[in-house]
């Protein structure tokens, strides 16, 4: 249970930058045609996410992580145990691929 808590909560913080652009996205709460986005060479996310970063600091790019910790954290940690317990009910072995 302990290696699914650590590995959901390093997988959330790295993600999470990212679903908080896609929800500003979605929300079309960036404006597209600011002077900034007519001057941006790059990807759209990454220009929203260094706009976000620079008008909310990193509070606004992380806002909301505590409440998606306390959803995955459980779901990641049951799921690699449920694998480990059903790997080891049905006998399955992990064994190196033959060439």
């Amino acid at each position: 249970l302990g290696c699914g808590a650590v590995a959901g909560s390093i997988g959330q913080t790295v993600v999470y930058p990212l679903d908080t652009v896609r929800r500003r996205m979605q929300m079309h709460v960036v404006e597209t045609a600011s002077a900034d986005a007519a001057r941006w060479r790059g990807p759209e996310w990454l220009r929203i996410l260094f706009r976000i970063a620079r008008t909310e600091g990193m509070r606004g790019v992380f806002r909301g992580i505590t409440i998606n910790y306390i959803r995955v954290v459980p779901m990641v940690s049951v799921s690699f145990a449920s694998y480990d317990l059903l790997k080891k009910a049905l006998g399955v072995t992990s064994a190196p691929a033959r060439h």
